[in-house]
């Protein structure tokens, strides 16, 4: 188990209260850790971590010996072995950026690319993470610091799957950026990923391109499809005029 796994079963389960040293660092007992053991096995069998932390040990460890682990509907399959929820990665995903751990949350998002399929670890996994920091930084519990650190780990590690998923070169080629004056890249490198493990080559550009340029890329490439993403408020003149010259450019 992770530390920050650990941490996010206390405070948001209250699955064990380790007492604490002078400098405030965490001290668990031998009960502790046999606890802990035992809650992460009933997880890995999978028993819900918000259920079995309600129990007490003993009933944890009877409910592991004497019980098979019940299947969340007659027609859901349970969680493969040492799958973690999709919102406990989210969790911990958010705990590692108000540490600025980089590598913490690397390893979060690492271990969803493992347990979930490519659609589970975009849409419950790093679009609310990015939520989750992009609220909170405008409720002020987060710095701009924090939401910068959590964007460049979460474009490259999105950006490392994308070239994992990387296609033949007869392959039809999508381009993915964002027009000038949009700074969101996040929505981009979606497409770029969804599309890459469908079959696609894929050339993401980065945000705030000119619609010159996007148009450029794509002539002299022979690309198939641009795929742009956008915050477009009804108001925004800018983007409209962007979208209305890169249709003129392009076949």
């Amino acid at each position: 188990m992770s530390a920050h796994l650990i941490r996010l079963w206390e405070r948001r389960y209250q699955a064990v209260t380790p007492s604490r040293t002078p400098t405030n660092r965490r001290l668990y007992t031998e009960a502790d850790i046999a606890r802990l053991s035992l809650l992460h096995r009933a997880v890995q069998d999978g028993y819900p971590i918000g259920h079995v932390a309600r129990l007490s040990t003993e009933a944890v460890h009877d409910l592991l010996v004497s019980t098979p682990a019940p299947l969340s509907s007659p027609v859901e399959a349970r969680p493969r072995r040492g799958t973690i929820s999709p919102e406990d990665l989210v969790e911990e995903g958010v705990e590692a950026v108000l540490d600025l751990n980089e590598e913490a949350l690397d390893s979060a998002l690492e271990r969803a690319s493992v347990s979930h399929s490519l659609p589970v670890l975009l849409e419950k996994v790093v679009a609310p993470l990015m939520e989750r920091i992009g609220d909170a930084w405008l409720e002020g519990h987060l710095r701009v610091h924090h939401e910068h650190l959590a964007s460049a780990a979460i474009r490259s590690f999105l950006s490392r799957l994308r070239l994992y998923a990387a296609a033949p070169s007869t392959a039809p080629l999508l381009i993915s950026t964002t027009p000038s004056g949009q700074l969101h890249e996040m929505g981009a490198l979606f497409v770029a990923l969804t599309a890459a493990t469908d079959g696609w080559r894929t050339m993401y550009l980065g945000p705030n391109l000119p619609a010159e340029e996007i148009a450029a890329a794509a002539r002299s490439t022979d690309a198939r499809i641009v795929a742009l993403s956008l915050v477009y408020p009804p108001d925004n003149s800018e983007t409209r005029n962007e979208l209305l010259r890169l249709r003129r450019y392009l076949p």
